[in-house]
């Protein structure tokens, strides 16, 4: 058969019955997610979940299958239905290793709670895995042992904009020159929509960690969620003469997809765990 005229599928287990759907269909595959419940929903609905800032409505595998038990799901698949995304709480993915194995490279910017689970499938699988979640790197130690385990290659980074990688040299350089400069106190302000969860920012403990190392002393972070702000990182040196701050500010999602594919790009035929900041700095010494 040819390759194009095959149908690859995602299989998984609801109760006793094996089900599938068309891998296109696929959006994503996250662990059991917490749930409101919806009072009057239909004997299938187990509730809405809340994705990233986007409210999806989570169905009961068995129970759709006609089955009585409710099942406590080990995973959500999110599929694509009319458009618009589902929720299938299932008891397991079975073949997500194998619908891996016909990519080149799959970049995850899913939760936080998916990572370790994803790096695993991909490990196994052989494809490599650029990470552009955040709130996980409490995980990281772990994720780095399933990865190296199995031969894998991962990259990650608290930010996958060209802008805020080359923002975090330029904050470096700073805080060397402000390190014995006693008048000036630094300190770090990062703002953020108001269904942005982590706080601070992945990129504000980066920035801190990077300030704190050029200062040799500890550097204040202050976070804002609210309305519709941009994503904005700024690191400031105050005195009672004068203030100097250096700001960036994201306009769009762009810059984060274009980071995420040099990544994709510079991974592929590599083995092993990287940050993306390693991407970079081979960027800046080629130019």
């Amino acid at each position: 058969m040819a390759e194009s005229s095959r149908l690859r599928l995602l299989l998984w287990r609801a109760g006793a019955t094996r089900c599938a759907a068309p891998i296109e269909r696929l959006r994503e595959v996250l662990p059991a997610l917490p749930l409101t419940v919806l009072p009057g929903a239909p004997h299938s609905v187990l509730g809405v979940a809340n994705v990233r800032g986007t409210l999806i409505t989570v169905v009961d595998g068995r129970r759709l299958l006609g089955e009585s038990d409710r099942l406590v799901p080990d995973a959500t698949v999110l599929v694509d239905v009319g458009g618009k995304p589902i929720g299938l709480a299932v008891d397991s993915v079975e073949d997500l290793v194998e619908s891996l194995r016909a990519c080149d490279v799959a970049i995850d910017f899913s939760i936080a709670a998916a990572v370790p689970k994803n790096a695993e499938a991909c490990a196994r699988a052989q494809v490599p895995l650029v990470i552009g979640a955040t709130g996980w790197l409490s995980e990281v130690d772990n994720v780095r042992r399933i990865v190296e385990d199995r031969n894998g290659t991962l990259i990650y980074g608290a930010n996958f904009s060209i802008g805020v990688q080359i923002f975090y040299r330029i904050a470096a350089r700073a805080a060397e020159l402000f390190r014995n400069v006693e008048t000036y106190d630094s300190f770090i302000e990062e703002a953020h929509h108001k269904r942005k969860r982590d706080a601070p920012s992945g990129t504000a403990l980066q920035l801190e960690k990077i300030a704190a190392t050029g200062l040799n002393r500890e550097v204040p972070v202050s976070s804002t969620r609210a309305g519709y702000i941009p994503g904005t990182h700024r690191l400031g040196f105050d005195s009672a003469a004068d203030q100097i701050r250096i700001t960036h500010e994201a306009r769009s999602r762009e810059g984060f997809a274009a980071g995420a594919l040099m990544a994709a790009e510079w991974i592929v035929g590599r083995k092993g765990v990287y940050e993306f900041s390693e991407v970079i700095d081979e960027l800046v010494r080629e130019k």
